[in-house]
């Protein structure tokens, strides 16, 4: 259940008032396959381990952005599991400049063997 959200993270996944994701089960968030990566990772964390996990999820207005997302167990003084901090990162930019970076090497790829030829 998610307990806080910052605000640039309401920003981010284009939600307009904190009350429509707070108290709200986390994995929600995530569909199909993607859904069953962030329970992996969540299951991971919850035993103690950092988790991460990168997959496309869509904002709430529909916007696909591309997440990098780490849950850190954070433990009491008697090393008791009390909380997990989730942290997510957009990377669409990143992922659409490394899926152009190969479109070109492709179309560099081609045109060699056109020249080679």
């Amino acid at each position: 259940m998610l307990m806080s959200f910052k605000p640039h993270g309401l920003s981010m996944m284009e939600i307009d008032d904190e009350r429509q994701v707070i108290g709200k089960a986390w994995l929600d968030f995530w569909r199909g396959d993607v859904q069953d990566k962030a329970a992996t990772a969540l299951v991971k964390a919850q035993s103690g381990e950092l988790a991460r996990f990168e997959d496309y999820c869509p904002t709430f207005k529909v916007t696909m952005r591309y997440w990098a997302v780490l849950i850190a167990p954070l433990f009491d003084d008697y090393g008791e599991l009390m909380w997990l901090l989730v942290i997510s990162h957009d990377t669409t930019s990143q992922k659409e400049l490394e899926k152009l970076e190969r479109k070109q090497s492709k179309r560099i790829e081609q045109r060699l063997l056109v020249v080679r030829n």
